[in-house]
């Protein structure tokens, strides 16, 4: 029923288009030129990509988050058994008191449970230091993908012909399908083997209409952009350097205020942090 209620409501839609030109042509509101531009004009369909640099790092818990945890963890406590490393624990205490009483003389231990938790905690740090030192010098940078390691970051590039930032975006040529152009662009940003698309079919859309001196210049009624995803799937981020000049490397948050209102809110539909 809803199908067919839209069928009479889009072809109601055109009728109407169609005799409201009609009639401009028949009252001569419109000029021989304007005529022949009216009838020849196309839709410009364009294909953009969505590159997504999935998070390196677990993000940190929120509020609510760490009260549940440390909740689970004192229930946790209160009801499990002695773990191996707490019984070692137990068994070095037990074993060091011996040996200050002169009961034993076990020279010949290669590493206590002390010991371990210390090589722990040093491998713990030395991690920190690699990815979240970097990730906090790089944090404002946005031409770095090290920065917000714990979330999704999405390349946004400068469309210098509209002015605006965008996601990436190409043409579509004559005979080529909306895949093969999404290939085409992704060819020229990043190297084909370094990033994984998601699909061959697009996860949205977004279209609008030329003011009257764009079209005419154009010879187009307006633009049809397709939008395709694709992740880069590498584990190493630094490997990863567009082919691109002026980018940046946003978060989620990050976009709202730097895409138009209504491109946002199309690109939106399809993003999962």
């Amino acid at each position: 029923m809803v199908l067919i209620t839209r069928l009479i409501a889009n072809s109601v839609y055109k009728w109407r288009a169609d005799h409201s030109y009609a009639t401009l042509i028949k009252t001569g509101a419109l000029g021989e030129a304007s005529k022949t531009q009216i009838l020849n004009y196309k839709w410009k369909i364009m294909v953009s990509l969505c590159i997504e640099r999935f998070p390196v790092i677990v993000r940190g818990l929120n509020s609510i988050e760490k009260q549940y945890k440390d909740l689970m963890d004192r229930i946790e406590f209160e009801n499990s058994l002695y773990s191996e490393h707490e019984l070692r624990l137990l068994e070095d205490e037990k074993r060091l008191a011996l040996r200050k009483a002169g009961e034993i003389h076990d020279h010949d231990i290669v590493m206590t449970a002390a010991d371990f938790e210390d090589a722990c905690t040093q491998k713990l740090e030395e991690f920190n230091q690699k990815y979240n030192k970097k990730a906090g010098d790089e944090r404002v940078n946005t031409d770095s993908i090290w920065r917000n390691l714990d979330r999704k970051l999405l390349l946004a590039v400068n469309n210098a012909e509209k002015k605006h930032w965008l996601l990436p975006e190409i043409q579509i040529e004559n005979g080529e399908t909306l895949h093969d152009a999404s290939v085409r662009l992704l060819t020229s940003i990043v190297e084909p083997n370094n990033a994984m698309p998601y699909a061959y079919a697009p996860v949205g859309f977004f279209k609008f209409k030329y003011p009257k001196p764009v079209a005419t210049k154009y010879h187009a009624i307006g633009e049809k952009i397709f939008f395709f995803k694709c992740h880069l799937k590498t584990k190493y981020p630094e490997e990863i350097v567009p082919k691109i000049e002026n980018y940046k490397w946003l978060n989620h948050d990050e976009l709202v205020s730097i895409f138009p209102t209504k491109y946002y809110k199309s690109v939106k539909k399809f993003l999962i942090e």
